[in-house]
């Protein structure tokens, strides 16, 4: 199954109910993390971007993007977010990536499960030329097994944090990586119908060096 059969959909959640998300709560506890051009990949409708501006209206300013592969996820988010400078754009991840340096900030939240396991590596290079010395990249996946990963477009499982890092990074790309952060993050979901069970995830930063 092709990636644009298989990401075919678009989040109808909204944005009161992506400010109780575990999301809202690590870009409170890490904004200091952030840099200021942030990028989220695989933004869908856009209610993750939303709340982070929210978060992120006192200075320094920050420039903002999402890319998407799904042409209907872009739409909703640019009509979410018509009023607001936010650059969406219709774009696979994994394209190669012309420019090095980009991002101060790469948002790969609930993203990388989605990736086929042999494209982790054009996703890893592209990750690697796209955050900028210095940078960060906050990657976030349902542990395996919980409540978050029973989705049927999940094609990648994660039990610990070091499987994060090698697979995000390889082998190899450890050298160009260092780990900030790590942590398995147990909460309940703010909306038990739309979400049901806990959220049960692994959270790691990485900087580019």
């Amino acid at each position: 199954m092709t990636y644009a059969e298989k990401e075919d959909y678009v989040h109808r959640y909204s944005v009161e109910w992506r400010r109780g998300h575990i999301y809202t709560e690590l870009f409170a506890q890490h904004s200091h993390r952030l840099g200021l051009r942030v990028l989220q990949l695989g933004c869908n409708a856009g209610t993750t971007l939303a709340v982070l501006r929210e978060q992120c209206r006192f200075p320094p300013p920050r420039r903002f993007a999402g890319w998407d592969i799904n042409p209907e996820a872009i739409r909703a988010a640019r009509d979410l977010l018509m009023f607001t400078d936010v650059q969406l754009c219709v774009r696979n991840a994994l394209d190669p990536v012309v420019h090095e340096g980009i991002c101060d900030t790469v948002l790969a939240l609930d993203f990388v499960e989605h990736i086929y396991p042999e494209d982790m590596r054009a996703l890893r290079e592209n990750l690697r030329r796209m955050v900028a010395p210095g940078g960060k990249l906050w990657v976030f996946v349902p542990r395996a097994g919980g409540a978050m990963d029973t989705d049927p477009t999940h094609v990648q499982h994660f039990e610990h944090p070091a499987e994060v890092l090698i697979r995000v990074a390889g082998e190899e790309g450890v050298k160009s990586w260092a780990l900030v952060h790590e942590e398995r993050v147990t909460r309940e979901n703010p909306d038990p119908v739309a979400c049901p069970g806990v959220h049960d995830a692994l959270f790691v930063i990485l900087e580019r060096v």
